[in-house]
Formats: C-alpha cells, structure tokens, sequence
C-alpha cells in the first residue's frame, strides 16, 4: 500500500517515478503512460517500449531493485551507457554500469597497479626460476 500525491491543473510535482516501478512490474501495460517511462532517456523508453510484457516486468523489477541504492536518474544514465554500448539491457551489463559510474566514473583512466618491473628484470636476468 503506498501513497502518491496527485496534481491537479498545471502543477509540476507529479508520481514519483521510484515508487511506480514496484506497479508498473506486476503491470507492464501501464508503462507508457507513467511517470517513471518520462524519467528515462528517449533511447532506453523507446528500447522499453519494444520490450514484451514478461521482459519489460524483469527490467522495471530490476529498475526497483537499483534504485533502491541509487537515483532514478543515475539508473537512467546507466541502462542508456549500456544500451548504447551493447545494444540490450542486461541485469549484469547494468549492474556493472551502476558500479563503475559511481565508483570512479567512466572518464577515468583504469588503474595502473602495482610496479612489477622487479619481476620483468629477474626474468631478463633469468634469475627466476
């Protein structure tokens, strides 16, 4: 049971699209008209809208699932990276997504590790063994 505040005339505070998902998962159908397909990049509401019921009820329980650790908008930002990388919206892909953009970002360099060059000059050396 849940509470939504209604608008009435020309106010801008609408359904929060978080509290529709656990909703719109039971019933997909109404996905087109929801707050929550205004939230998502035009990309990722059009790749939903191309989703069958039973795969549009996984992806908006996921969707629940992620935006229980983060915003609705970093969850958008993340399933429209994946989207536009690999064409699809897996779980995993978008898991992956969400840690790494909220880690370290995505314009960051990777990791450079440790100085393993002790290693490289015994095996020129060939001292290991």
């Amino acid at each position: 049971l849940s509470e939504h505040p209604r608008r009435f005339g020309t106010a801008r505070n609408g359904p929060d699209p978080v509290a529709q998902l656990a909703m719109l998962a039971v019933r997909p159908g109404a996905w087109r008209n929801s707050a929550t397909r205004l939230a998502m990049p035009a990309d990722v509401a059009a790749h939903m809208d191309s989703l069958e019921a039973s795969a549009l009820s996984d992806l908006l329980s996921c969707m629940r699932r992620w935006c229980r650790g983060h915003d609705i908008d970093e969850v958008a930002s993340a399933l429209s990276e994946v989207l536009a990388r690999t064409g699809r919206t897996r779980e995993s892909d978008v898991e992956m997504m969400l840690s790494r953009m909220s880690g370290f970002g995505l314009g960051t360099d990777p990791d450079v590790g440790p100085d393993l060059s002790a290693y490289d000059e015994m095996l020129v050396a060939g001292d290991a063994s």
